[in-house]
């Protein structure tokens, strides 16, 4: 399990855990007081970007969101779900430091604490769906690769 830098330490996978709790807290409470998108807690780095990435790319999301989850609406989707699904989705699409499998079980993970019994396989599904219909990234080629080693 991948572990996370809280204030400045490095952190195991428990502390991870929290962490991940924290950022669902922060997406969570930007969605129902909008105006207060920033609390005076000192805030885990990557809570700050994940929020503000989640809010950047809000449209994005929900409609990766409407798109792969059969059968639902974004809006009809309980809301610990929805939160759950908008924070694993920006990992899948904009976080590359974060490993897909990592951002997908660390969302069931969420589901299986903190929502209904049908949750994890409802996260699992749609996430796997996102993943999988994700256009494969390449990294730009080493410029030593395309040397000729003859010249």
């Amino acid at each position: 399990m991948m572990s996370r830098m809280i204030s400045g330490d490095i952190t195991g996978p428990l502390r991870a855990k929290a962490a991940r709790f924290q950022d669902l807290q922060a997406v969570f409470g930007c969605r129902i007081v909008a105006a207060r998108a920033r609390d005076e807690r000192p805030v885990n780095p990557y809570t700050d970007t994940l929020v503000a990435g989640v809010a950047e790319h809000a449209a994005e999301i929900d409609t990766a969101l409407a798109r792969h989850a059969e059968g639902w609406t974004v809006t009809r989707m309980p809301a610990v779900d929805r939160n759950i699904l908008r924070i694993a989705t920006w990992e899948l699409l904009h976080a590359p430091d974060v490993p897909d499998e990592v951002a997908i079980s660390q969302a069931v993970e969420l589901a299986e604490s903190l929502a209904g019994d049908d949750s994890p396989k409802f996260v699992n599904g749609v996430l796997v769906a996102i993943r999988d219909a994700k256009p494969e990234r390449s990294d730009p080629p080493d410029p030593s690769d395309l040397s000729d080693p003859g010249l």
